[in-house]
């Protein structure tokens, strides 16, 4: 069986195995805001926010289809006591980014050492693959969103995550 759990490869553990598993380690971890890829399941996703009383959820309203795969929507679990949202988004819908995984935005203020903040989330699940085309189309993307977040977010508290499908210190593509 394969229990890998980067979501490279399909996990043979029962549903309810995921399910408990995804629970403890959110639980554990204890973040302030958590950006989720690859939430192929809305029914699922809404559990896991109501088993965590402490958190509330937003998900994108939009995922590409995709023929050979159940369609992804990328997320946001964020902790009520530190967040209060503001407003939700997806951005650069006008264009062919990731294959129409497009960004989500969360707006929301943050207190943070009794400090309250304004913060802009983005969560991108970047084009995947190791070809040339595929890291050109990355390359692509990223440049987008560098001069949108640089156009209309210059001096704004922001915070890029997410899956970006390849290595931060060197590409995955050879060659």
């Amino acid at each position: 069986r394969d229990y890998k759990v980067t979501g490279v490869q399909t996990c043979a553990l029962p549903i309810f195995l995921q399910f408990r598993n995804v629970l403890r380690v959110l639980d554990s971890i204890d973040a302030d805001v958590y950006a989720l890829q690859e939430v192929s399941n809305n029914a699922l996703f809404l559990r896991i926010q109501d088993s965590l009383p402490r958190y509330g959820a937003v998900i994108a309203g939009f995922a590409p289809p995709q023929p050979q795969f159940v369609p992804q929507r990328t997320a946001f679990l964020f902790k009520r006591s530190v967040i209060d949202t503001v407003r939700s988004e997806m951005v650069l819908t006008g264009t062919q980014f990731a294959a129409g995984r497009f960004p989500f935005r969360l707006e929301f203020n943050a207190t943070i050492q009794g400090l309250r903040r304004r913060f802009h989330a983005f969560v991108i699940h970047a084009k995947s693959g190791s070809t040339q085309r595929d890291y050109d189309l990355r390359t692509t993307d990223a440049q987008a969103l560098y001069d949108f977040l640089n156009t209309n977010y210059p001096t704004q508290n922001v915070i890029l995550a997410g899956d970006f499908n390849d290595s931060p210190v060197a590409s995955i593509v050879q060659g």
